[in-house]
């Protein structure tokens, strides 16, 4: 949000998560307060899933594909981490 509120009138921003839905509800927030002078485009991206990452910026619209921030708050946590490593293989 700090960024729509100090930025010049042409930034864009891509939100992502998982759902989709609570990133158009942030969406409007930033449209109501900042005004239509910031555009947002709410995605759906897991980050967990690495063809879903790897494909992410091909997918965005061609005005969306400059990047000049990047946030990424996505969590990882311990017991994520123990669950996806694979059990028959050497762990070093």
């Amino acid at each position: 949000m700090e960024f729509a509120r100090t930025s010049p009138k042409n930034l864009k921003l891509v939100l992502t998560a998982r759902r989709v839905d609570k990133l158009k509800e942030i969406a409007e927030e930033i449209k109501k307060e900042v005004g239509e002078g910031v555009k947002v485009l709410p995605m759906k991206l897991d980050v967990s899933k690495p063809a879903e990452v790897k494909g992410f910026v091909a997918s965005l619209p061609a005005e969306f594909k400059e990047v000049d921030v990047l946030v990424n708050n996505a969590c990882v946590t311990v017991q994520q981490l123990l669950m996806s490593r694979k059990t028959d293989s050497p762990q070093t």
